[in-house]
């Protein structure tokens, strides 16, 4: 059995030589400092234009690799184990510092049989375990079985726990689970799904009491460990079981973090799929984003990644509409809500324009580069003459302050909505 928690000691020491804009010259060259002759590096170029450089023992065995984009930025980075297992994988977002990491430091353990493995995770980036996957399989290589053991609230307990077993054609037959909801709305990480506008208006509730409130009286826990979740403004609610709690976590396209957050994407999306399915019942305004069908927005097929806005958002938790307001139509406006922003009563999210496809980089107050990344939405934490601070999904547990005359001239619009008191 071999374990290797550590990315940075098990990573070699590497260089790279970018040729971006020299058409006769590679995308990106590779370089071990201090290997010996006998390493040998390999380029792969991938179908979607990235490359990937395969770094080689002695005796031919890939020992890391790391693949870039089309602009010479680094988006994943592999080490192995001697037996060719992976041991750590890292994939970034694109950046040029590599400051935004989408799956964070993965360190394998198998047994000599294979039948056992054990993924330990580090999704902060902390030097600590966030996340322990175990899975057994048959000898003919089936699942049989799958545990997993979270921190889900980065409090240094492993408290999240379930246990999902599988008949001989994968499908899970047994789920054992043991979430605890307690309505926190402070440490989660977008994941692969599209429902920014979902986690920001979510993290736009948690900044004041009357958010917080509405937030707690949507959740009621049932006898039976499932939770309903009652969106007040649309006057429906909807069950989830620690089954469906369990699939979701297991599935890992929904947030990470908060089991709150992931409680409420589950229901959003059976409360989607409701609207889809039955039109007649709901406002038309509410129907026409779901079945909005043209060049820019996909026909909804039953996931909260396909497309949404605060809108739909605030219809279900409110029943408040939301107003967009448009920079370059009426940028005064923009600046009034701003200038009169208070989270106890009403909430913001914030989207950024881009530069011909690409996002811009602006400097925080403490002089960190950070990518505003377009078509996406951010939520607007507080905001004075001098300052801006917004919160990504992505990471709802880091707030990013900009001066606010400077992030003013990136902003392409906002959208807004009134949380009512409870």
């Amino acid at each position: 059995m071999k374990i290797n928690n550590n990315f940075n000691d098990k990573k070699p020491e590497i260089e790279f030589q970018k040729h971006i804009n020299a058409e006769e010259e590679p995308l990106f060259e590779l370089s071990a400092k201090g290997a010996d002759a006998s390493n040998d590096i390999e380029y792969v170029t991938n179908a979607d234009g990235s490359v990937t450089a395969l770094l080689k023992d002695e005796d031919g065995n890939i020992t890391y690799d790391v693949t870039v984009n089309s602009e010479g930025k680094t988006i994943s980075e592999t080490t192995y184990l001697d037996d060719g297992n992976i041991d750590t994988y890292t994939e970034y977002d694109g950046s040029d510092d590599k400051n935004i990491i989408l799956k964070s430091d993965f360190s394998y353990t198998y047994d000599d049989n294979g039948t056992h493995v054990l993924c330990e995770s580090d999704f902060n980036s902390d030097g600590k375990v966030d996340l322990i996957d175990e899975w057994a399989f048959s000898p003919d290589g089936n699942i049989t079985n799958y545990k997993s053991t979270s921190d889900s609230n980065s409090d240094g307990v492993f408290d999240e726990k379930y246990q999902i077993e599988y008949d001989t054609d994968g499908n899970p037959v047994n789920v054992k689970s043991n979430f605890e909801i307690d309505n926190s709305i402070d440490n989660s990480k977008q994941g692969a799904l599209g429902d920014c506008y979902l986690l920001s208006g979510l993290n736009s509730l948690s900044y004041g009491d009357n958010g917080r409130n509405l937030i707690e009286k949507s959740v009621i826990e049932n006898a039976d460990g499932s939770y309903n979740v009652n969106f007040q403004g649309a006057g429906e609610v909807y069950t989830i079981t620690e089954e469906e709690l369990a699939l979701a976590r297991e599935n890992g396209n929904y947030s990470s973090g908060d089991n709150t957050v992931l409680l409420f994407e589950i229901a959003f999306e059976k409360a989607l799929t409701n609207v889809k399915e039955n039109p007649e019942k709901y406002p038309k305004e509410i129907t026409d984003i779901i079945n909005a069908d043209t060049s820019n927005l996909k026909q909804y097929a039953g996931s909260i990644a396909d497309y949404g806005n605060m809108d739909l958002f605030c219809y279900f938790m409110t029943g408040e509409k939301a107003r967009t307001i448009y920079a370059d139509e009426n940028f005064e406006n923009i600046s009034e809500l701003l200038n009169n922003f208070n989270a106890e009563h009403e909430m913001i999210n914030v989207n950024f324009t881009d530069n011909n496809g690409k996002e811009y980089s602006v400097f925080d107050v403490e002089g960190n580069s950070c990518k505003l990344l377009s078509a996406h939405s951010w939520s607007l934490k507080s905001a004075d003459n001098d300052n801006i601070t917004v919160v990504n999904p992505w990471n709802s547990s880091e707030e990013i302050t900009f001066n606010r005359n400077e992030l003013e001239k990136y902003i392409k619009f906002i959208e807004t909505a009134k949380i009512p008191e409870m």
